[in-house]
C-alpha cells in the first residue's frame, strides 16, 4: 500500500506540475500583451502630451504677447493677424490643411525668454510696487498689535538702513578714485 501512496503522490505532483506550468504561460502571454498594450499606449500618449503641451505654450505666449504687464489685454498686433491670413491662405491654395504646423521647443523657449528679457524691467517694477503694498499692510498689523514697541523698533531699523544706504560701498570707492597714472623711473648706475 506504500508504494500506491507514494505513486499517486507522484502522479499528483506531476499533474500539478504540467497544470500550474499551462497557468504559468497563460499568465506570462496575458503579462506580455498587457504591457506591450500598456507601453504602445504610453508612447502614443506622451507625443500626444507633447504637442499639447507646446501648443498650449504657444497659446500662453501669444497670450502674453497680447497683454501689457498690469494684465490687461491689448489690441493684438496687426503683423500677425495679416501673417496668419497669408498661411491660411497659402495652405487652402496649396491643397494642405489648414491647421499650421507647431513651432519647436527651441522656437518656443527663445520666443518666451524673449518675452521675458523684454517685461523683466516691468515685471520688476510690478513687484516692487507689490513688495510695498504687502509691506504697509505688514506695517500698519504690527502697528495695531504692538503699537509704541514696534514704532522704536521700526525707527531703529530705518536709521540702520539710511545709514546702510548712505555708507559708500567698496565698489563705490574703486570706482570713484582716480585711474593710474603711468609713471617714468630713470634709472642712474653707479
Amino acid at each position: 500500500m506504500t508504494t500506491s501512496v507514494k505513486e499517486q503522490l507522484n502522479t499528483d505532483w506531476q499533474k500539478a506540475q504540467e497544470v500550474g506550468g499551462q497557468r504559468a504561460s497563460r499568465l506570462r502571454e496575458i503579462l506580455k500583451s498587457a504591457s506591450s498594450e500598456a507601453f504602445t499606449e504610453l508612447k502614443g500618449g506622451s507625443s500626444e502630451i507633447r504637442e499639447l503641451s507646446r501648443e498650449a505654450l504657444a497659446g500662453l505666449i501669444a497670450y502674453l504677447k497680447m497683454q501689457d504687464v498690469s494684465g490687461e489685454a491689448t489690441r493684438a498686433p496687426q503683423a500677425s493677424a495679416v501673417e496668419s491670413d497669408l498661411i491660411l491662405i497659402e495652405a487652402q491654395a496649396g491643397g494642405e490643411t489648414t491647421e499650421k504646423a507647431l513651432p519647436s521647443w527651441r522656437q518656443l523657449l527663445t520666443e518666451l525668454f524673449g518675452l521675458v528679457r523684454d517685461r523683466r524691467a516691468d515685471w520688476i517694477q510690478l513687484l516692487g510696487r507689490q513688495v510695498n503694498r504687502y509691506t504697509v499692510k505688514v506695517d500698519s498689523e504690527l502697528t495695531q498689535e504692538y503699537g509704541d514697541r514696534y514704532q522704536r523698533v521700526k525707527e531703529q531699523f530705518q536709521k540702520a538702513r539710511r545709514y546702510s544706504v548712505a555708507a559708500p560701498s567698496a565698489s563705490t570707492k574703486t570706482a570713484t578714485e582716480a585711474p593710474a597714472t603711468p609713471v617714468e623711473i630713470e634709472v642712474l648706475e653707479d
